[in-house]
């Protein structure tokens, strides 16, 4: 299971659950992740700025990232299908 499949996972259980859920470094890893997601979209077409990761991380536990993360996903996986 990748980072994104845990953080989905984990996204996906009751909120009063996430915090628990967390394992130690996982918030790391998560930013560093989406950090070479978003790096990786073209940022013309998307309109990432360098701080979207940072935001994305400081609101990770609420329920708007879970769109946003999948959709980052989403176009990833679109974009490496493009290579």
């Amino acid at each position: 299971m990748n980072i994104l499949d845990d953080v989905k996972r984990i996204l996906a259980q009751p909120f009063e659950c996430r915090k628990t859920s967390l394992p130690d470094g996982a918030l790391h890893n998560v930013q560093k992740e989406l950090e070479n997601m978003i790096n990786a979209i073209d940022k013309d077409i998307y309109s990432f700025t360098p701080s979207y990761g940072k935001y994305l991380i400081d609101c990770w536990l609420g329920d708007e990232l879970v769109d946003k993360l999948l959709d980052v996903s989403f176009q990833y996986e679109k974009l490496i299908k493009l290579k």
